[in-house]
């Protein structure tokens, strides 16, 4: 796969980012993040798009890792030549205040720190991820929102957000970084299946890929489908 031009199909289908858009990058410094950032930059330069791209980092204070993970992004934004912006807080503390888990306060804060960009944020979602969080709406129990799950285009907690990998998957995403010699860096709690969502992709997801190696893009077909239909009857209510 083509992953640049994957991207830029996407962008320009679904009218994500217009000529001259300011907008911020989620940036973990984790491989999905760190090749979203670079092909955004690459598409700015090569396209002429004529962007304002800051790359975002929120250090959730929860890792040994977290001042390096830091450090990381912010020298790969400059060598990217990406304005870099960051932000931090001590989650494990506000989580034992507020008595909830680590995952749940860990998106407040992020989120809570997003807004104060005042400008709309792209993340680096794709595929799988999508699959993953329609799974764990559906163990939850969920209606047709819940099927969507992530979309092109959102709002979450008054931030507008923006995917524009939705369409590839994590395989290529790591392919490509191999290929194009990406730097990034590794988060170990993404192999800590205490965490729900890590308990669905790395024992749940396997098994439906041994049914059905190509699940993941039926789910996504579904999701179009669905969302179709939820804006016909949206417009309908309304």
């Amino acid at each position: 796969m083509d992953l640049y031009r994957a991207v830029l199909k996407t962008i320009e289908r679904e009218r994500l980012l217009e000529r001259g858009a300011r907008f911020a990058v989620g940036y973990s410094g984790g491989v999905d993040s760190s090749v979203l950032l670079k092909i955004l930059a690459e598409i700015n330069r090569r396209e002429n798009a004529d962007w304002e791209i800051t790359a975002v980092h929120f250090n959730h204070n929860l890792r040994e890792e977290s001042n390096r993970d830091e450090e990381f992004c912010r020298k790969t934004a400059g060598q990217l030549g990406v304005a870099f912006r960051t932000g931090s807080f001590d989650v494990r503390s506000y989580c034992d205040e507020k008595k909830i888990s680590v995952e749940t306060g860990a998106r407040m804060c992020r989120f809570r720190f997003f807004k104060t960009l005042k400008r709309e944020v792209v993340l680096a979602h794709h595929r799988d991820d999508f699959v993953e969080t329609v799974l764990f709406n559906l163990i939850r129990g969920t209606g047709i929102k819940g099927l969507i799950a992530l979309r092109y285009r959102s709002k979450v907690e008054g931030v507008p957000l923006i995917r524009p990998m939705l369409d590839v998957g994590r395989e290529d995403i790591v392919a490509y970084a191999g290929k194009n010699g990406i730097p990034f860096v590794d988060d170990r709690t993404n192999m800590d299946i205490s965490f729900s969502r890590n308990r669905i992709r790395h024992t749940v997801v396997p098994r439906l890929r041994e049914i059905n190696p190509g699940f993941a893009r039926h789910f996504r077909n579904m999701s179009r489908i669905l969302e179709s239909g939820w804006r016909i009857i949206s417009d309908g209510v309304r």
